[in-house]
């Protein structure tokens, strides 16, 4: 520092300390200013999503930092958290790229800059610049690190950063992990004390603009979804509120994704965003138009959900919602704020049979917004879900709202849903939950429905099997703890509970769970929500159930929600006979067994996990005695990891269900495997105090080939001559004193120095192996403690 500098900073420090302050600002950094341009695409961006993005990049972003675009970094940071779970009034949502479009819009929506600089040339006192700083300084991490805490300070401005710093010397940047290399630190250093610029005017309109053959696609796609005729605008509004959360790709070889967004602009000019909560919201004009606006951000994973918008997809829209003659004659419907909430109201038109196939042509997807999108984040959102369980769906030609639509016309006042109360719903109205009554006098009408006319039952036929090679006719999703994750097929051991969705649940699921929910909303709003989604889970397990003998239902249930009183399950296992003839004394793993071997088609490629699956009559494989290949080495992690196993001890923390395993093999590819973690419930039906309806002594653990989930919370590296040893250890429940350097040298710590460099092993093995399906991983819920 210069004298004069010097003297400055001492004489504010003594100032600051004589009115009572705890802690001066930190010093500026002094930085050489580069003598060329450091430039943001090429240079500045691939650090921030390498280093910065895996914490900052959705609503889980500490201090709603989004660093996986310049209009994020530009943005900054706010003290007002998304995820509260005490709101008593709406947030002001701060959604990027739709709430706000310039920096002066976010500063009155009390976001700060951590890219300002206000010291003397030569200096930068940036809030981005110090914390990287300070890290470099202060390089060891100790203790634990919980990124999504809500006492976190965001510091914004030099006195509270020097505060925090004071009382947390080592929680610079990157959070709990190594600092920057001395050269990736001298980059964006030299882009800050160059102002921090962003893309270029022509590098930006490159970074926003489709490439030719996408844009192409969009200009087919526009017309489509913004003809005119009520038939035509209905479906597209149908379409709309299904896909605003997906990242569609076009038939191109670009690897680029869009979204589809509501706009006052027709195609070929600007998008002009209309910013509504829900993508039922009233867009606030008759004249508006369905766009397509790129996606510029940095793909995470964990919001990554993929729907390919080819030419093969718009023909089977115009198959399904076009060409079939609908249940009315087409016209336009208002967006009555009640009635808007309710799908069944508003798309009554078109044949049910069409919205179920759209359904289920998008089971995957539909599924995949519910359990990684928005409303699913941390533990209490997500203890209403098993661990691990498999959906199936009705067949339409046996789903009853699909063959006689006046079921649900019949039923539209028992489908209400809490949504319909927007995002102010109040708590007290979940006393005498109009809502729950509303839904139990559904379940018994539906139940009692199929009673009369299924008076025989139900049989395998009446499950659906898929009708294209795509279509994913069974679902597996796990549950990571505080975050899920979504599986075509069969995957892991036969799971405790099962699914069967119809059409009326699957649609209620989307809306109540997805298109209605408001991550900003009340607590009374969040409440409501998942209140309703307990009903919901036991109306999709009872479905199941009608296909098991009828004198097992009710103690089968009764196993599922172990604690719990019978009167407390709001649903009760109907009389109706099964149509399905069993041989065995295990009805459920019977009946899943012909699902898959004998009723999916095999064109369908779904056939069960060969390394976690047991059929009857079989054991869990030994040891092998010599790792040749990917199944030697399942075999070995999957013959310690059977119920009750000493592996578990290993993962009993909360903070540790998925990690990777590395298995590096000489002059072959190195191998790749996940292994999840299954708690057992005794019962889902808690919002808190979870940790009494555990069972460790059942806990499971599935070793799955490639990458499962988008939140790993630890990473092994292996040599594969080293593998005996490892899955030695691991399966010991104790680890003696002269073996823990040894254990814990394989797994990789936040603390680890190359943690990394092993880390950006993974995610480019992630990359090359799921090339449209692969984003991001998220670190925030990387094992907390340093060691």
């Amino acid at each position: 520092m210069t004298r004069n500098t010097i003297f400055i900073f001492s004489l504010f420090t003594l100032l600051l300390l004589l009115t009572g302050c705890a802690a001066p600002p930190p010093p500026p950094v002094q930085v050489q200013i580069p003598d060329r341009r450091i430039d943001y695409v090429t240079e500045v961006k691939p650090l921030l999503d390498k280093r910065c993005v895996v914490c900052h990049s959705c609503y889980n972003s500490p201090c709603q930092l989004k660093l996986s675009s310049y209009e994020g970094v530009d943005r900054g940071g706010t003290k007002n958290a998304v995820y509260n779970s005490t709101r008593l009034t709406t947030m002001d949502p701060t959604r990027l790229f739709i709430d706000a479009q310039t920096t002066e819009q976010w500063r009155q929506k009390e976001f700060f800059s951590v890219t300002d600089n206000n010291a003397q040339s030569g200096y930068n006192n940036s809030t981005m610049l110090q914390l990287l700083s300070h890290k470099m300084k202060n390089p060891k991490s100790s203790g634990e690190y919980h990124s999504e805490a809500t006492d976190l300070t965001c510091a914004k401005d030099q006195i509270e950063l020097g505060s925090y710093l004071e009382k947390h010397p080592n929680r610079g940047m990157p959070f709990g992990f190594p600092p920057l290399k001395q050269e990736e630190f001298t980059i964006i250093a030299g882009w800050l004390a160059q102002g921090a610029q962003g893309p270029t005017p022509e590098e930006q309109q490159e970074i926003i603009s489709p490439k030719p053959a996408d844009a192409a696609q969009v200009k087919i796609w526009e017309e489509f979804l913004n003809t005119t005729d009520p038939k035509h605008a209905v479906t597209a509004r149908y379409l709309y509120e299904h896909f605003f959360l997906a990242h569609l790709k076009f038939g191109t070889d670009t690897n680029e994704y869009y979204e589809l967004v509501r706009s006052r602009t027709p195609s070929g000019e600007t998008v002009d965003l209309i910013n509504t909560v829900r993508p039922y919201d009233d867009p606030g004009t008759e004249n508006f138009y369905y766009r397509f606006r790129k996606i510029h951000s940095t793909i995470v994973h964990k919001t990554h959900m993929v729907v390919d918008f080819d030419n093969q997809q718009l023909a089977r829209f115009k198959e399904l919602f076009i060409a079939p003659k609908w249940q009315q004659k087409p016209h336009l419907v208002g967006y009555d704020t009640t009635s808007s909430a309710n799908p069944f109201i508003v798309f009554e038109q078109i044949p049910v049979k069409s919205r179920y196939q759209f359904l289920l042509d998008n089971a995957h997807y539909i599924i995949m917004t519910f359990i990684r999108g928005p409303v699913c984040r941390g533990q209490v959102a997500l203890n209403v879900i098993h661990d691990q369980f498999w959906v199936m769906f009705m067949d339409p030609e046996y789903d009853l709202s699909v063959k006689n639509p006046g079921f649900l016309r019949l039923n539209y006042e028992n489908l209400i849903m809490p949504i319909e109360k927007g995002s102010k719903f109040p708590v007290l109205d979940l006393i005498n939950n109009k809502y729950h009554q509303a839904i139990t006098r559904y379940f018994k009408s539906r139940q009692d429905f199929y009673a009369a006319n299924y008076y025989n039952g139900l049989g395998y036929e009446a499950i659906w099997k898929g009708n294209r090679p795509q279509d994913a006719p069974l679902l597996t999703v796990y549950r990571h703890f505080d975050s899920a994750s979504v599986q075509r097929g069969v995957r892991g051991e036969l799971p405790g509970t099962m699914w069967v969705i119809d059409y009326p649940l699957l649609e209620r699921i989307y809306y109540a769970l997805v298109a209605g929910f408001d991550v900003y909303g009340t607590l009374g709003h969040q409440l409501a929500v998942r209140l309703y989604m307990d009903t919901l889970r036991v109306e999709g397990e009872t479905y199941f159930l009608d296909f098991m003998p009828a004198d097992r239902r009710q103690k089968m249930i009764e196993s599922w929600y172990t604690g719990v009183k019978p009167d407390d399950i709001h649903t009760v296992p109907t009389l109706m006979p099964t149509a399905v003839v069993y041989t065995t004394d295990n009805p459920k793993q019977e009946f899943i067994e012909h699902i898959v071997e004998q009723e999916i088609p095999a064109q369908a490629k779904i056939a069960f996990d060969m390394v976690n699956y047991l059929h009857p009559g079989e054991e869990y494989p030994t040891v092998p005695k010599e790792y040749r290949n990917l199944d030697d080495a399942l075999q070995g992690f999957r013959a310690i990891a059977a119920p009750g196993s000493a592996i578990l001890t290993h993962f009993s923390d909360h903070s540790a269900n998925l990690a990777y395993v590395r298995i590096r093999r000489d002059k072959q590819k190195d191998l790749v495997l996940s292994i999840v973690v299954n708690r057992w419930h005794n019962n889902v039906t808690y919002m808190f105090g979870e940790k009494n309806a555990l069972d460790p002594a059942k806990d499971r653990a599935d070793i799955l080939p490639g990458f499962i989930g988008s939140y790993p919370n630890y990473f092994f590296d292996v040599e594969v001559k080293d593998l005996p040893d490892f899955l030695h250890l691991l399966s010991s429940k104790t680890i003696e004193q002269k073996d823990i350097a040894r254990f814990v040298g394989y797994g990789i710590n936040r603390a680890n120095p190359n943690f990394w460099e092993e880390y950006d092993w993974f995610q480019q093995r992630f990359f090359e192996e799921e090339p449209v399906q692969a984003g991001r991983f998220d670190l925030n819920r990387y094992y907390p403690n340093a060691l």
